[in-house]
């Protein structure tokens, strides 16, 4: 498995399920999830197969505002609706309710951190998982379910 910005995706891929919901939902990157994401970019269009570790880039925090809304008020950002329908990977449809993943490491020793917090518990609950929320991938493949 390779890492990306997965949590991110992931979490827009749970947003796509309440763009029928009207209410103050918002969901936002902080400054620094948005820095290590374009630290992680290859430079110069490399295939990400080939970069090993994050470049530090202390530089571009200066850039980035404190939270770069996703969904604001309930709304999915245009921008970021936009990114979704044109994305190889299509949105989960909303009848789903459980998602399945399966992942591994292979050699590498990968971690992870996982938080998924609601702000409106009356408009989305907290997703439950059976994993931890910070942990090492196994190296071997393993499933994971997220509700």
């Amino acid at each position: 498995m390779q890492l990306t910005p997965t949590p991110l995706y992931f979490a827009l891929l749970l947003v796509e399920f309440t763009t029928g919901v009207v209410g103050q939902l918002n969901l936002w990157a902080d400054r620094r999830l948005v820095a290590r994401i374009i630290e992680s970019i290859p430079p110069n269009g490399k295939d990400y197969s080939s970069l090993k570790c994050p470049r530090q880039r202390p530089d571009i925090t200066q850039h980035i505002p404190p939270q770069l809304f996703l969904v604001l008020n309930g709304h999915i950002l245009q921008e970021v609706y936009d990114k979704i329908l044109h994305s190889v990977h299509r949105p989960l449809p909303p009848q789903i309710e459980i998602i399945r993943l399966k992942w591994r490491a292979g050699l590498e020793r990968l971690t992870y951190n996982i938080s998924m917090v609601s702000l409106n518990k009356t408009l989305l609950f907290d997703p439950l998982l059976n994993v931890a929320n910070y942990g090492i991938v196994p190296a071997m493949e393993s499933g994971k379910r997220v509700s």
